[in-house]
């Protein structure tokens, strides 16, 4: 009988699985074509109140309505009347689905529901206007760090990521000193938002990207640009990058001296490929190893200086690439 139990068991986990993998269920998910499950964990839910969907319903604490939109909002719906709507007053998307989960799960814990209560109350007086304002203003700086942090593990950052965290980062950075400031003058602040003020660190956060990202070149750019400094093994490497045009120059006058008879020649780097001189058309020099055509005035060869380029110099463009992959 016990054996039949855990059989049953393990089959609900896994069709349970099953589901959370062809639904993509949660809003975590969004976005990725294939779901792994990495681990199993318990979950321990004694100090939540379980509201079942008709109950969620019939007091509508949430109701989705389908979107007006036929354009934006095709396959989408939006919040409708319901009790999420009139308090949701969020300014991130951190916070929007965080009430999110509040509400589907309420506390039952007296002690930690009177934290929250203290915290909105404190928030609400009206000498704390001007600290609620300021705030608020911080808060619509902070970024989506869920889309963020994912796209960052999966290497498809971009720069307005990369400015995003920062933003969020120095954002949290100024909330925090203002409640320090607060709690200087006032002598306490509520449990909540005390033990927010001193979880994480915003400073080092801030000060680690702002000590490795040129965030006003990276803008400028449209791509990542790490600072001088970092990396001397990048440094080098970008600047064999940056002096390129004028060694390929130099290489294309020395092999016209050595071959004043060819039509004019350029050097060029091709990543992967390396170093090849472009002719307009084809040759017979011996010293000239044909490596492929695009049209028929446009021909790549190499010869010693390109090998020596290759040795000396490499794949500049992949040490940077990989050097960035590796990061």
């Amino acid at each position: 009988m016990f054996q039949i139990m855990v059989s049953s068991k393990r089959a609900r986990a896994f069709r349970l699985f099953a589901s959370v993998i062809a639904e993509q269920i949660g809003y975590q998910l969004d976005g990725y074509s294939r779901v792994y499950m990495k681990s199993v964990e318990r979950v321990v839910l004694n100090g939540f109140m379980h509201i079942d969907s008709r109950s969620l319903e019939s007091l509508q604490i949430f109701c989705d309505d389908p979107h007006p939109s036929l354009v934006k909002g095709s396959g989408r719906s939006k919040e409708g009347f319901s009790l999420f709507g009139l308090l949701n007053q969020t300014a991130t998307v951190g916070g929007h689905k965080m009430l999110q989960k509040w509400m589907l799960a309420p506390l039952v814990d007296r002690g930690l529901i009177d934290e929250r209560l203290d915290a909105v109350d404190f928030m609400l007086r009206s000498e704390h206007e001007a600290l609620r304002q300021q705030q608020s203003l911080l808060l619509k700086q902070v970024g989506d760090l869920g889309g963020v942090f994912r796209r960052i593990k999966t290497r498809s950052a971009s720069v307005r990521d990369w400015c995003s965290l920062y933003n969020t980062a120095e954002a949290f950075l100024q909330m925090h000193a203002r409640f320090e400031l607060d709690r200087n003058s006032t002598g306490d602040l509520p449990a909540l938002i005390s033990n927010s003020v001193r979880s994480g660190n915003p400073l080092q956060l801030s000060a680690t990207l702002r000590n490795v990202i040129d965030f006003e070149e990276s803008r400028s750019e449209k791509e990542v640009i790490v600072r001088s400094g970092v990396s001397d093994a990048l440094d080098q490497a970008r600047d064999k990058y940056q002096d390129l045009d004028n060694i390929l120059t130099e290489i294309a006058y020395q092999i016209q001296e050595v071959h004043p008879t060819i039509a004019p020649v350029t050097v060029q780097y091709i990543p992967q490929v390396g170093y090849v001189v472009c002719c307009d058309s084809a040759t017979t020099i011996p010293e000239f190893v044909f490596q492929f055509q695009e049209d028929d005035t446009t021909f790549f060869y190499k010869d010693s200086c390109c090998r020596d380029l290759d040795d000396s110099i490499g794949d500049v463009f992949g040490m940077l690439v990989v050097w960035f992959l590796l990061a």
